[in-house]
């Protein structure tokens, strides 16, 4: 066991001083090592939920079998992991990765699978054989650790990896998501993220490919969108999510109409157009865009009160006439006055 400079956390100390056998573990430890600031606190305590709920006003219950907490204590909130009867070796023995399985008791480590050689020499390692398979996200998230650590996993580690890689989609979607964007954010090197998401299932398009890193630093919609290329993946995102991907699959595959454009922001008119321009299209869609001269049906110059003042029926017919007076107003036919688009409800559209 070495020193280690005392990690802040207010949820620590309030344990502490209450008299619980209390750690900081996991990432906390590991940025600490590394100089680096960290956003979440980990603790294992050897504390029962009953007595945790005594300690702390806010707890919620989270993680398997509610062996893991939430606590919000002071402006702070830390994860907090129950140690039932079971010392805090066997706490580290059930983490992901052994950089991550370190614990600090105040100012001393507590390091039973060497991880902190492991950091020196930029060797990423699963605890146990069985890592992968205790929790199938771990294999996204090896990928996202070698870009966040820059490390690399070991032979035996890769090996699981490999062995073990049809078990991710055994997840929840909502985990899977949830770490490609966690991932989004850290890419350094995309040949090897694009060699790791392979093996995974994860095909990106050799247009793509090269522009990674470009198209990560976009947006959430755009990463997935060239990550998730097929049925079965985008089926993995939850249903506004998925309908954004379709679109732009839609839109970078055909250049898209202005009817098209309205159904998007332009900030995903930009991420489309970009997308695009990866495949060598030289259409300018942003500037197409720009010229339209309506980009919302509730820019309309008529209100709903409007048309049936002027006769239309009220109910499904107003978004119906609405949509039309849209659609010729982009197609040039019609400008966007109120008298011009009464006028022709009047005469076109009420029999």
């Amino acid at each position: 066991m070495k020193e280690l400079f005392m990690i802040k956390s207010k949820v620590f100390t309030k344990l502490v001083e209450t008299g619980y056998e209390t750690y900081v573990v996991g990432g906390a430890v590991r940025d600490a090592l590394l100089g680096k600031p960290s956003r979440d606190i980990d603790i294992a305590c050897a504390i029962s939920e009953d007595a945790l709920r005594s300690v702390f006003t806010r707890v919620v219950a989270i993680g398997r079998e509610k062996q893991s907490y939430l606590v919000f204590h002071q402006g702070e909130r830390a994860e907090v992991t129950l140690m039932v009867d079971t010392p805090i070796e066997e706490d580290l023995k059930r983490r992901d990765f052994t950089v991550n399985a370190i614990a600090a008791a105040g100012s001393v480590l507590i390091d039973p699978f060497n991880g902190q050689r492991a950091l020196k020499e930029k060797r990423l390692s699963q605890v146990t054989s069985q890592s992968f398979i205790h929790d199938p996200i771990r294999l996204l998230r090896a990928v996202r650790m070698e870009q966040q650590l820059d490390v690399t996993m070991d032979a035996k580690t890769f090996s699981s990896f490999v062995e073990n890689r049809e078990l991710l989609f055994t997840a929840s979607k909502e985990r899977i998501i949830q770490e490609l964007l966690k991932l989004r954010n850290e890419i350094k090197h995309s040949s090897r993220v694009l060699e790791l998401l392979e093996t995974l299932g994860f095909a990106v398009s050799e247009e793509f490919a090269p522009q990674l890193i470009k198209i990560a630093q976009r947006s959430d919609t755009s990463f997935l969108a060239v990550l998730l290329t097929d049925k079965r993946r985008v089926s993995l995102l939850p249903k506004k999510l998925k309908q954004r991907v379709l679109l732009y699959h839609a839109y970078v595959e055909r250049v898209p109409t202005s009817i098209d454009l309205l159904r998007l922001n332009r900030e995903e008119v930009r991420d489309v157009s970009f997308l695009r321009e990866l495949r060598g299209s030289k259409t300018n869609l942003l500037d197409q865009y720009d010229r339209l001269p309506i980009k919302d049906i509730g820019d309309l110059s008529v209100t709903g009160l409007d048309l049936i003042q002027a006769g239309v029926e009220q109910g499904p017919e107003i978004a119906h006439v609405k949509t039309q007076l849209l659609i010729r107003i982009l197609n040039g036919k019609l400008n966007n006055e109120k008298e011009t688009l009464l006028r022709f409800v009047k005469q076109e559209m009420i029999t």
